[in-house]
C-alpha cells in the first residue's frame, strides 16, 4: 500500500478560493495517479489532499511492494516537476509525505445497503498511513517499512535505501533510548 499527503496543505488552501483548490487539486492528482496506473496499482480513494492506493489487489502481482517503492519514486520526481512549475508562477512550493507498507489486508466492498465502496481495511492501512506521517519526524519525503524494504532487498534500487529503525518504535518496545 502506499498513502500520500499533502503537507500543510490546509494552512496553503486557506489562501486559495475554493476553485482554485479544485483546480489545484485535480491537476495534483492527476499527476501522480497516473504514476500509480502506470505500475499497475489501484487508486483506493481520495481523502482530502491525501491519496491512498494498494497493489495486487485485483490481480496477482507478485513483485506488488517493488511497485509500490518505483510509484513513491516516481512521486517524488513530479513533486519536482510540480514544484518547478510552481517556482515559474511564483508560488510556493509544496511539500508531500509518502508510506509504503507490505501487509495482508481486507479487499472488497465496504459500506451499507444504500452505498458500497471497494476499498481496503486492515492494520496494514493504518501502518501504511503512520509510517506517511512519519516523514516528518525524519524531514523526510518517502519512507518505506522493513517489510516492503525486506520484500524488495533483491531488486537494486531498494539496495540503495538505508535502513532506519524508527525512534518512534524502539521507544514502544521499551528501549528508552530516544
Amino acid at each position: 500500500m502506499l498513502f500520500c499527503d499533502i503537507r500543510n496543505f490546509t494552512t496553503m488552501s486557506e489562501s486559495m478560493s475554493p476553485a482554485q483548490v479544485v483546480d489545484f487539486l485535480n491537476g495534483y492528482f492527476s499527476d501522480m495517479v497516473d504514476a500509480v496506473f502506470e505500475h499497475g496499482g489501484v487508486l483506493d480513494k481520495f481523502m482530502g489532499d491525501a491519496l491512498l492506493c494498494v497493489f495486487g489487489s485485483i490481480e496477482e502481482m507478485p513483485d506488488h511492494p517493488r511497485r509500490a517503492v518505483m510509484v513513491g519514486l516516481r512521486m517524488k520526481a513530479l513533486l519536482a516537476k510540480i514544484n518547478g512549475e510552481r517556482n515559474m508562477a511564483g508560488k510556493t512550493p509544496i511539500d508531500i509525505g509518502i508510506g509504503i507498507h507490505t501487509d495482508d489486508v481486507i479487499v472488497g466492498n465496504i459500506g451499507s445497503r444504500r452505498r458500497l465502496e471497494y476499498t481496503v481495511i486492515g492494520d496494514g492501512v493504518n501502518t501504511c498511513q503512520r509510517v506517511e506521517n512519519a516523514n516528518k519526524d525524519f524531514g523526510t519525503t518517502l519512507l518505506i517499512t522493513e517489510t516492503t524494504y525486506e520484500a524488495c532487498r533483491a531488486n537494486s534500487s531498494a539496495g540503495r535505501c538505508r535502513k532506519r529503525r524508527s525512534r518512534a518504535r524502539r521507544r514502544r518496545r521499551g528501549s528508552g533510548r530516544s
